[in-house]
């Protein structure tokens, strides 16, 4: 399930499940994933990223023909995703190298835009001021000297 937050600058962005441009993508045959490679383009814009993100859906479509626009969309995505995730604080950052990789491993290619969505998610809910849920923050350990 999605979730949506508005961050500092008015800009509105959507927390997806890592897992939900995959699923969408295996029942719409591939489609939602290029709503959503447009989608994440034009959230990247709204952070002062320079892209179009019809430009960059244009290169992972049409620009399969000639094989290298897909792979240069991917990677400077991944690597606007990797400013971003900067610019909020976070110290592990995605790799643009392992996001274009991950595009040529076959069986594993497929977990290349939950890869990409996770990072993102680091992000938004960095600048959104979003804590972990309890269930998944580290629990404190009672430490006792003797």
């Amino acid at each position: 399930m999605a979730s949506t937050h508005t961050l500092d600058n008015g800009a509105t962005v959507k927390v997806r499940h890592p897992l939900a441009p995959l699923g969408l993508a295996i029942v719409t045959l591939g489609i939602y994933q290029l709503v959503w490679y447009f989608k994440i383009n034009a959230e990247l814009r709204s952070q002062g990223e320079d892209v179009s993100p019809g430009v960059a859906l244009l290169a992972v479509s049409l620009g399969v023909v000639l094989i290298v626009p897909p792979l240069v969309s991917l990677y400077n995505t991944a690597e606007r995703i990797r400013r971003v995730q900067e610019r909020a604080g976070i110290a592990s950052t995605i790799s643009p190298v392992l996001a274009l990789v991950l595009v040529f491993v076959p069986l594993v290619n497929v977990f290349q835009t939950a890869y990409m969505q996770s990072a993102l998610n680091t992000a938004w809910e960095r600048m959104a001021g979003v804590t972990a849920p309890a269930a998944l923050a580290p629990t404190p350990v009672a430490v006792t000297t003797e």
